[in-house]
């Protein structure tokens, strides 16, 4: 979700690009309970966007990167007319996901990559019955490794003298992370608040980008078919859709040049202002047969970040403001989200 744009040596060019893969790694499957992902590169272009570069053969490049979500807690009003409907409805505080990645140039035009998550979701309520009475039960936190995703990235065009890039990207989510955390009264934590999802998910999508001189525009698209998992429960399927404009404003020009001996690369730091649309849309979740109508929805988000790169290293931060929640029925909707992260190429 970087884009790539500079002029770069290979430390740099494996920075820039690769780390565009690190997004795959939080996609869990509930948008407004689960982490929405994130990459973590250097180079110029979005930071939530997915990059159309790729890296040159034989690079490496490892990421760390941390997403933060502040959610609106439902009061208990709201909470126990939900339980007096039957309807399955929580309130949802926080979301934290930390994720490393690392990636890999197979060729030229097609990078490989896996990234795998840990995941926590605290201050977790529910209304429940007791005694012919109603009444806000705290189940605490859920947290745990999240699921392991792999991933593919072929550049599928490059226009050496403009730039210009398009891209095809896509992975599977495996069912490696926890399924089993349980509450505070040590019952089992519903599918969607799980570390993991107990399914296998294909995702497909594509990016494209575009310099003009210190500019940079990169979009991309990335559907997740998400399957059912654990306690029979189809989270439902996510559509992610971003735009970016990066600005150089210090350090030499954004140039695309892709080359696995590429000697002319920027001497010093380089920073980049960068404003970014990320959408999220989630389907309704389906448990055993029935459609949960307080679950799907759809989230844009206005987000500046700024990034800082240099010899083949990037740290980057990006705050994100709602600008649109439409979510269906009753749920803790965000209020912001903070994402930020290193890279490193390797030698």
């Amino acid at each position: 979700m970087f884009t790539t744009t500079m002029r770069f040596d290979r430390r740099a060019g494996a920075t820039a690009c690769a780390l565009t893969l690190a997004w795959f790694m939080a996609h869990d499957a509930a948008m407004a309970h689960h982490p929405s992902g994130t990459t973590s590169r250097g180079g110029s272009g979005g930071i939530v966007t997915q990059n159309a570069e790729t890296l040159s053969a034989g690079e490496r490049v490892i990421s760390v990167t941390h997403e933060y979500i502040e959610l609106n807690r439902l009061d208990d009003d709201t909470l126990i007319d939900a339980a007096s409907q039957e309807r399955d409805v929580h309130s949802l505080g926080k979301i934290q996901s930390g994720t490393v990645g690392i990636f890999y140039g197979l060729t030229n035009y097609i990078t490989i990559g896996a990234a795998i998550p840990w995941v926590s979701r605290s201050e977790i309520f529910e209304g429940e019955e007791h005694d012919d009475d109603f009444e806000v039960e705290k189940l605490g936190t859920a947290e745990g490794i999240g699921d392991l995703t792999l991933s593919t990235q072929v550049r599928l065009f490059q226009n050496p003298d403009t730039g210009q890039t398009i891209a095809l990207i896509g992975g599977v989510k495996l069912p490696t992370g926890s399924t089993g955390d349980k509450d505070l009264e040590g019952n089992s934590f519903e599918a969607e608040f799980q570390p993991g999802s107990g399914s296998v998910d294909l995702q497909l999508g594509g990016a494209y980008r575009q310099p003009v001189g210190p500019l940079t525009f990169d979009s991309s698209v990335l559907y997740i078919f998400v399957q059912e998992g654990t306690q029979d429960v189809d989270l439902g399927d996510r559509f992610l859709y971003n735009a970016a404009l990066s600005f150089r404003v210090l350090g030499e020009a954004p140039v695309h040049h892709h080359s696995a001996a590429a000697s002319d690369h920027p001497h010093g730091p380089t920073l980049d202002l960068v404003v970014e649309l990320n959408g999220e849309w989630s389907d309704k979740e389906v448990d055993s047969g029935i459609v949960d109508p307080d679950t799907g929805g759809n989230t844009l988000y206005l987000s500046p970040g700024i990034r800082l790169g240099s010899d083949g290293m990037a740290g980057f931060v990006s705050v994100g403001i709602p600008v649109s929640n439409d979510f269906n029925g009753t749920q803790s909707q965000p209020d912001w989200r903070i994402m930020s992260g290193v890279s490193l190429a390797l030698p």
